[in-house]
Formats: structure tokens, C-alpha cells, sequence
């Protein structure tokens, strides 16, 4: 199962990164194209990441 954790975290941390670049091209003006999928993908990577850790949390404290 720590496979599963270090998956998520990295997931996690590659997702947040995400973020971080979509919002960097939103602030300095780029166009829309460029930092949108950047936002979608990290959002999604983090939302999915963050859930499945918050699961095995919940399942590995009962």
C-alpha cells in the first residue's frame, strides 16, 4: 500500500505544479490555450489525488 501513497503523492505534487504554471501564464497575460490545460490538468490531478489518499487514510485508521 505504500505504493499506492507514494503514487498519490506524487500525482499530488505533479497536479499542484500544474496549477502553479497555469496560474503563473493566467498572471503574466499569456494566451487563454496555453494556461488553461495546464489549470484543468493539475486541478484534476490534485482533486483525484487528494481523494484517493483521503480513502486510504479512512481505510488503513479502521
Amino acid at each position: 500500500m505504500d505504493t499506492l501513497k507514494n503514487a498519490n503523492t506524487a500525482a499530488l505534487i505533479i497536479g499542484a505544479v500544474g496549477v502553479i504554471a497555469g496560474l503563473y501564464g493566467w498572471i503574466t497575460g499569456s494566451s487563454f490555450q496555453s494556461y488553461f490545460l495546464n489549470l484543468v490538468i493539475g486541478i484534476s490531478l490534485c482533486g483525484t489525488a487528494w481523494f484517493n489518499l483521503r480513502e486510504w487514510k479512512r481505510k488503513n485508521r479502521e
